[in-house]
């Protein structure tokens, strides 16, 4: 019959102990590469921020075009009856958590709709009923 064989596990130390003793070997390298790559560096971020500015800002109006929908959709936050129109949800919805702090997690397609002022009948007509929504006034014409 094997018998197992027992590891002594008294010298092996912690993850914890590990990455406290490496911080303490490597402390004066780490700090001269972050002067070498300009890390702490106002000026460096700045110049950085500058070369790149242009390329981030193009950069975020293809991400966005690749988000927008070819459609509009009426979409409701149940949890504050809020109804809205859009045809970028993922950056709307975005929007409705950073601006008004409001969870949409939850969040429900109602309707789409090809062109935009059909959508904004049909959101102006939710709201009319008691939905809340945006307080931009649309100005829509409606034929007899």
């Amino acid at each position: 019959m094997k018998t197992a064989k027992l590891y002594n596990y008294i010298d092996v130390m912690t993850k914890k102990e590990y990455d406290k003793q490496y911080y303490q070997a490597n402390k004066e390298r780490k700090k001269a590469n972050d002067k070498q790559y300009h890390l702490n560096n106002p000026e460096y971020q700045q110049q950085w921020y500058l070369n790149n500015k242009k390329h981030k800002q193009e950069y975020e109006i293809e991400y966005h075009k690749l988000l927008t929908l070819p459609y509009y959709i009426i979409y409701l936050l149940p949890d504050y009856n809020y109804v809205g129109i859009t045809n970028n949800p993922t950056y709307r919805m975005r929007l409705h958590k950073s601006q008004r702090n409001r969870n949409t997690d939850n969040w429900i397609e109602l309707a789409r709709y090809e062109n935009k002022e059909e959508a904004l009948a049909h959101e102006a007509r939710l709201h009319d009923t008691g939905y809340e929504g945006g307080k931009v006034c649309y100005n829509i014409t409606q034929e007899a």
